[in-house]
């Protein structure tokens, strides 16, 4: 097998072993760097065989981090909106903690 095929393969086990990972899981998991998984996921969700289900926060607090799952035909989960008054308490709660 050529080294983009196992590559691919290498991901797609990750991704259906483990359950929804994030780009830099996924990365890991598959020991290749996150431009090139975020290329292999670009075209499998094109392909509609990946799709995000679900998001985690990042650093901040924000839900920001895609996790992608090995779902063919599945929907993407969208991103959690808050309201405006929503994401200003949490904010007055990061400045009371720090």
């Amino acid at each position: 097998m050529s080294k983009t095929r196992d590559s691919a393969c290498t991901l797609l086990t990750a991704l259906t072993t483990f359950g929804p990972l994030s780009l830099g899981e996924s990365a890991a998991m598959a020991a290749m760097n996150e431009p090139a998984v975020s290329g292999w996921i670009a075209a499998l969700r094109k392909v509609k065989l990946v799709h995000i289900a679900g998001w985690r926060a990042d650093s901040r607090g924000y839900m920001t981090i895609a996790l992608f799952a090995w779902n063919p035909g599945a929907e993407d989960v969208p991103c959690p909106a808050k309201s405006g008054s929503q994401r200003v308490r949490d904010y007055r709660n990061r400045l009371k903690v720090a």
